[in-house]
């Protein structure tokens, strides 16, 4: 679904901006707020499929940014989960999404 919207909004940068903008908020949100799992899985898989047009919308200054976001939140994420019984799924889309970012830095 993410990769069919991040299609679209390539197709048409300027019409398309605005929502962009509103969308990678949203995801970049879920990195930093304390969210359910679930809100948190949906947003890195959002984020990764936006992986390859952030340099369109953003400029290729922001893929850095981003990944230096992603670096932190997986850090966060398995300390938060040492201790306790880790989240196959959010790490499964932690990881997917970060392979993304790590091919277009």
């Amino acid at each position: 679904m993410f990769a069919i919207i991040a299609d679209g909004f390539a197709a048409d940068v300027p019409k398309h901006k605005k929502q962009f903008n509103r969308f990678l908020k949203e995801f970049l949100t879920c990195l930093t707020d304390k969210l359910s799992d679930d809100k948190a899985s949906i947003a890195l898989a959002g984020l990764g499929n936006f992986a390859a047009i952030v340099p369109v919308f953003m400029g290729a200054d922001a893929l850095p940014k981003i990944h230096a976001r992603l670096i932190k939140y997986g850090d966060d994420l398995v300390a938060i989960r040492e201790g306790i019984k880790l989240k196959w799924m959010l790490l499964c889309r932690y990881t997917t999404c970060y392979g993304r970012f790590v091919q277009k830095v």
